[in-house]
């Protein structure tokens, strides 16, 4: 309706943006200055790696715990993917912090968080399939970490060794827990009942048609005889 407006009137309508953009320039000067420049990212060169969008921009520009802002940042940067669940996963840490009482991430025992989140036991909201979520994509950032922090010397990694994620002692943690398996359970029922439910649907609805089928057919056989007898008689009518 907008565009065929625009093309009867020949004029182009501003269209207000939802969210405020953020530059990606007010976003560094918030965080850790050693954070400024990057290296092996596009921050150290525009041909390196790939910028930040403007959501992720926004997301951590949103986050209030300047040191978990920082390691949001520097994770973004440098594990840079296009899974949304990246930096989704600093959105709940950012919720959990609050949740929890916390200042800021570096007052969580990883340790202690991730077991109990795991368990259900904080955060009970959250149901086995976004635990599931958050967990491992707290493992799969990991990996990415570890993979770019082999690239830089030791002189480098000391410098950002303060802004990462911090590992458990338990690497095991994760391939020994059941939880993915439950939830693969989980939604492996809920298709079920979903096909159950559309099953169900359509022999009520075969049903319907049969019944109805069989009410016409019926009709047509009244109207048949009905025509029969009519031709048998003396009537100038069927109706008389």
């Amino acid at each position: 309706m907008v565009n065929k407006w625009e093309e009867s009137n020949n004029t182009k309508i501003a269209r207000r943006r939802i969210w405020k953009t953020i530059p990606l320039s007010e976003l560094i000067s918030t965080v850790h200055p050693h954070l400024h420049t990057i290296p092996l990212t596009f921050l150290d060169s525009s041909t390196t790696g790939k910028p930040l969008t403007d959501s992720q921009v926004r997301m951590i520009y949103e986050i209030k715990q300047p040191r978990l802002r920082n390691t949001a940042f520097f994770i973004m940067a440098t594990c840079y993917s296009n899974r949304v669940n990246d930096i989704t996963f600093f959105y709940y840490m950012s919720r959990f912090l609050y949740a929890m009482g916390l200042n800021d991430i570096d007052k969580l025992d990883y340790e202690s968080f991730f077991k109990a989140y795991h368990q259900g036991e904080l955060i009970p909201e959250d149901n086995a399939g976004q635990r599931a979520r958050i967990i491992q994509t707290y493992f799969r950032l990991l990996v990415k970490q570890g993979d770019y922090l082999s690239k830089l010397s030791e002189n480098q990694r000391e410098i950002f060794l303060p802004f990462t994620l911090p590992r458990l002692s338990d690497d095991l943690f994760w391939k020994k827990s059941t939880l993915h398996r439950e939830v693969s359970q989980e939604q492996k029922h809920k298709r079920k009942s979903k096909t159950a439910v559309l099953h169900q649907k359509f022999y009520f609805l075969r049903d319907f048609v049969e019944r109805r089928k069989l009410q016409i057919n019926r009709l047509q056989q009244e109207i048949d005889k009905a025509f029969i007898l009519f031709e048998q008689s003396a009537k100038m009518s069927p109706f008389i």
